[in-house]
């Protein structure tokens, strides 16, 4: 598994110092005819000061669905839902996010408002395992051996079923190892990626490209690291 780190790398807009909040876009430096210098955003890349997986936000929740129902039913009720294909005999799973969610004092964040009516059983999702040896807010887990194969079982799922491209996951990728807080054999893992460009705005640097990022998600058993299930994520 390759991991290349450019050298202009916003991973998110808002949150990344401990906690995560999805995007739809990243900056990349490409080259141009401008003279433009090539440097690290620190403040994007640093560790946050506390302790790595402490007072994280959730990304998402995942869901199975009760009998009869399809992800359009969770999707009729507003929620950004995206459905798993399964490669085991799992329960029908969804993925939803992003979640709106409330702590009160020394609370765990809680979902504000009812449960999906749609669905026999959810769980929020974090961005961090709660295994410390799992632990990285390197966010390429280039600091953690523990994660790589959790993450080369993702890759190659995504990879063999043509979600993702080899360059694609060579260029500013970003992992999240997360626990299924539904099923204890397994672990959530993210893999987001580079798209396509978009149309910069219009007090964008000389030299720089908006890119799109995609994400997906794939349920990798622990004791294995084999995939079960595979899509895209809504974080």
């Amino acid at each position: 598994m390759l991991k290349q780190v450019s050298t202009l790398r916003l991973l998110f807009a808002v949150g990344v110092l401990g906690a995560v909040v999805g995007t739809s876009t990243a900056l990349h430096l490409t080259e141009s005819t401008h003279s433009v210098s090539r440097q690290r955003v620190s403040s994007m890349d640093l560790p946050p000061h506390s302790a790595c997986g402490q007072n994280q936000t959730p990304m998402g929740y995942i869901a199975y669905l009760k009998p009869g129902q399809t992800p359009a039913s969770l999707s009729a009720e507003g929620l950004s839902v995206t459905p798993l294909t399964a490669l085991a005999q799992t329960p029908p799973t969804v993925l939803v996010g992003p979640p709106v969610v409330e702590t009160t004092g020394s609370s765990a964040p809680a979902l504000v408002g009812p449960a999906p009516s749609g669905a026999a059983a959810y769980g929020l999702v974090y961005p961090q395992a709660s295994e410390p040896s799992l632990r990285s807010c390197d966010y390429q887990l280039a600091d953690s051996t523990a994660d790589a194969a959790y993450v080369s079982g993702a890759e190659a799922v995504l990879l063999s079923n043509g979600l993702v491209t080899q360059k694609q996951l060579e260029t500013d990728p970003i992992f999240f190892v997360s626990d299924d807080p539904l099923d204890p054999s397994l672990y959530i893992v993210t893999v987001k990626v580079l798209g396509a460009s978009m149309v910069a705005p219009p007090n964008t640097p000389p030299g720089v490209t908006i890119l799109s990022t995609l994400s997906y998600a794939a349920l990798v058993l622990r004791s294995s690291s084999v995939a079960v299930a595979f899509g895209r994520a809504p974080w």
